[in-house]
């Protein structure tokens, strides 16, 4: 009896319970890295043993409800029976739900689908009759104007169940629910004559719900909830209210007049007029501006060339090309490729004439042809440098031959889908049309070339005229266009990564000597808070500028999301860590890295629009919140290193009461990142479910945001197995725990590279980074290989961060215990 009572005061521990996530996150982790989803199920998450650490789990929380009395605390009672209640919703999921795929081709009726299961390690595929009938009416894709992107897919069906029938729209983020099924807009035909629905079947998703909505609920009262250790440190810092308020609230025409230097002196203000002309790139109708600079950026890796700002550049480009195509202003960046074009380079960009012998004849045709040959996966570094540098070539010779300016709406739009033409494709199309819109461009290029702003304005206007009489309904205002044009220029986001990292430098270094001096400088302190405000609100105009000019909300791609990331971090500092300049220091320069992260050249600034699954609502709650916790992990992160180097002097200096406030601050950031990262998760759950079908997919990304979750919950209840250390728990936590999270957000999006949520793989500048997870890669899969790469791949610069974060977590370590009472 005694040695059944001993297993189960085992079984219900904080210990064991803390073990069991541990388990749980490795063979996680090593799920993540798996070729494909459908080996991780068969693997890992299909298995018996992976749902025997779920139910040991759900065993571990039931028991500690009663071991440790949680009962009596109502707050922290909830979100321990919200787990319980999930776990329960999924096990019904995986044990009564299934999903399917309903395949129709127009015209076509059926009451079967195709569903996929996993038995005994075993992928099978078996039809399942509905009980009624679907027919499909019409499918239908919507494209955005003047391009092949979809805008939206439309399955209009016909229900027939007996006597009862009706008919319905599915398209993305809107179902079809009928008799318990759920059925989704997934893909369709090539053709676009079949659509391709996915049938959900799930009576544990409210089950689920239902426990989201609990977690939530307790998680927010525990903040409020006087007993709770959260409301404690706040307390102690006096930031418990604006916390809690935070989440209630919460071809060329020149004449060649002008000679080309003259002209390059006086085109400034001539660049100007040609800035503000309507261009349809991408699926957008945009200024000239926006797709200049795009065009520079992608052939020139800059917004200048020999002090020409970019409009400039591409003005000159169309009106001297014979002088422009001697400028070195295409990006090589290889020696290798210099050296077999037989030309010499200072620097790292060519001209295009370098391209081409005599006689016209591209260099590089036979060596980009064997690199394009070359099946993807297969391609060598060299290869892709081959092909990326192609694609500028081509770029280059878009401008040359005016190919790439859509600026010419045909009479009859709309049933073209609004495509604008370039000068030879109008030609084609509508050859009387052209000759109207040429002889008009044809006279502004002239006024452009003698630099006569007066004559360029009255045929810009002309040319503004007919776009607006033809294709009104699709092109911006006029404020949104000056605006985007001012958004271009100003480039405050640019601007702001200095501003960030000195700002949060200098407060680090002041930070460091208050500590150590016992003494605070209050207005110095004031002025780096009105600082760092000033330049947040100028972050905050030109995201919301952004908003306004893609017509959807700016954290929908890689670097917008980066770009978010450092406006919560920042945010989050200046809001409830404006009293602590160490705090405020460390949130300030991570957001100007993370700034600095966004603008290294793997990533696109361009504004571009939404792909039809993220027309939801729920991209507003989902990215917005669980980026906000990015950004208290952030500060967490940097301040939980820097109370590590407080730890490693304390034996020198009386810095414990220090080190216990920054203690406090970090428990702080930490546990409203965890909520907010839990948030975050349970709406893009539900997003998810709403958009597919299904609320968790075992998708890369979102394990490794529950993996971060996990880690986090670990960081937190880690001070109860270990009291007597409890600050240096807390700190050292907060520093290795992020780790995670950039595992979730680069990791998965640039390394994994697979699943729903990446931006595809990226190299280069995320080299360092990239051999960060390739080493958890080989470690979890025990391949030395990948290993001793990984080792190799990281540069000098991480080298030396990651040997400086290990001796001070060695120092620290041996000056972890307080004299006082922690």
């Amino acid at each position: 009896m005694i040695n059944v009572k001993k297993a189960l005061d085992f079984l219900f521990s904080l210990k064991f319970g803390l073990v069991v996530l541990f388990v749980f996150i490795l063979f996680q982790a090593k799920a993540t890295f798996f070729p494909s989803e459908l080996e991780a199920r068969l693997n890992i998450y299909s298995t018996l043993w992976f749902a025997l650490i779920i139910f040991a789990l759900f065993l571990n929380v039931l028991g500690a409800l009663f071991k440790y009395e949680i009962y009596k605390k109502i707050p922290i009672f909830t979100v321990h029976v919200s787990i319980l209640i999930i776990i329960i919703g999924a096990a019904i999921t995986k044990f009564f739900g299934f999903k399917g795929v309903l395949h129709l081709r127009d015209g076509q009726e059926s009451s079967t689908i195709l569903v996929r299961q996993i038995e005994s390690g075993k992928v099978k595929v078996y039809k399942y009759d509905l009980g009624f009938r679907i027919r499909l009416i019409k499918f239908e894709v919507k494209m955005y104007p003047g391009s092949q992107q979809p805008s939206s897919f439309d399955s209009y069906v016909r229900v027939k169940d007996g006597k009862k029938s009706f008919s319905y729209n599915i398209y993305m983020n809107h179902i079809l629910k009928y008799r318990g099924f759920r059925f989704y807009q997934m893909s369709y035909d090539k053709d676009f004559r079949g659509t391709i629905l996915s049938v959900n079947y799930d009576p544990g998703v409210y089950f689920v719900y239902f426990g989201f909505l609990l977690l939530t609920i307790g998680l927010v009262i525990s903040m409020a909830y006087k007993k709770s250790s959260f409301y404690k440190c706040a307390k102690n810092l006096s930031i418990a209210t604006p916390i809690i308020i935070f989440f209630v609230s919460l071809l060329s025409f020149s004449a060649n007049a002008m000679p080309f230097g003259k002209w390059v002196k006086k085109s400034k203000n001539i660049s100007h007029v040609w800035s503000e002309f309507l261009v349809q790139s991408a699926g957008r109708i945009e200024p000239m501006d926006t797709l200049d600079l795009d065009i520079l950026h992608k052939i020139a890796k800059t917004d200048s060339i020999s002090g020409l700002n970019y409009n400039q550049v591409i003005l000159g480009m169309v009106l001297f090309p014979k002088y422009f195509q001697k400028i070195p202003m295409i990006y090589v960046g290889d020696k290798k490729i210099i050296s077999l074009l037989g030309v010499k380079s200072k620097g790292k960009r060519l001209s295009y004439d370098a391209f081409f012998d005599e006689k016209g004849r591209y260099k590089l045709k036979e060596i980009v042809l064997r690199a394009l040959s070359t099946p993807p996966p297969l391609r060598s570094t060299f290869d892709r440098d081959l092909i990326n540098l192609n694609d500028r070539i081509i770029v280059a010779n878009s401008v040359y031959t005016l190919s790439i300016f859509k600026l010419f709406p045909p009479m009859n739009p709309k049933s073209v889908n609004y495509t604008w033409y370039s000068p030879q494709e109008l030609k084609k199309v509508n050859p009387v049309l052209a000759m109207v819109y040429l002889k008009i461009f044809g006279k502004f290029l002239d006024a452009a070339s003698d630099c006569n702003i007066k004559m360029a304005k009255i045929e810009a206007k002309k040319i503004y005229n007919l776009q607006k009489r033809l294709s009104g309904s699709v092109i911006p205002s006029k404020l949104k266009v000056k605006l985007e044009i001012l958004y271009n220029h100003i480039d405050i986001f640019t601007k702001l990564i200095f501003v960030y990292l000195i700002l949060g430098i200098l407060a680090i270094f002041i930070g460091f000597y208050e500590i150590f001096k016992s003494k605070r400088f209050i207005k110095i302190d004031t002025t780096f808070v009105i600082l760092s405000s000033i330049a947040l609100v100028f972050h905050t105009a030109n995201m919301v500028i952004r908003w306004y000019i893609s017509n959807h909300a700016p954290w929908s791609n890689a670097y917008e999301s980066i770009v978010f990331i450092s406006w919560t971090t920042v945010f989050a500092s200046i809001s409830f860590f404006r009293k602590h300049i160490l705090a405020l220091g460390s949130g300030l320069f991570v957001g100007g890295v993370f700034l600095f992260v966004a603008f290294l050249n793997n990533l696109n600034p361009q504004i571009t629009n939404l792909v039809p699954v993220l027309k939801s609502y729920w991209l507003l709650f989902h990215v917005s919140v669980i980026t906000a916790s990015y950004g208290f992990f952030s500060v967490s992160f940097m301040l939980g290193f820097a109370n590590l180097i407080l730890f490693a002097f304390r034996r020198r200096f009386e810095l414990d009461m220090q080190i216990k406030k920054i203690s406090w601050i970090l428990y702080l950031a930490n546990y409203v990142g965890l909520i907010l990262l839990v948030m975050g998760t349970i709406f893009g759950s539900i997003w998810a479910n709403e958009s597919w079908g299904r609320y968790w997919s075992w998708d890369p990304k979102e394990t490794w945001s529950l993996i971060s979750i996990l880690v986090y919950v670990i960081a937190l209840h880690l001070r109860y197995v270990f009291p007597k250390i409890e600050s240096y728990i807390i700190s050292l936590g907060s520093f290795i725990s992020y780790y995670a999270i950039l595992m979730t957000y680069f990791g998965v999006n640039f390394y994994i590279s697979q699943g729903l949520h990446s931006y595809g793989r990226i190299k280069g500048a995320f080299s360092g980074v990239i051999g960060l997870f390739a080493m958890l890669d080989g470690l979890l899969s025990f391949d030395f290989k990948k290993i001793w790469w990984s080792i190799v791949n990281i540069p000098v610069s991480l080298w030396i961060f990651l040997s400086l974060a290990t001796l001070v977590i060695i120092l620290s370590f041996k000056n972890r215990y307080f004299s006082a009472n922690n």
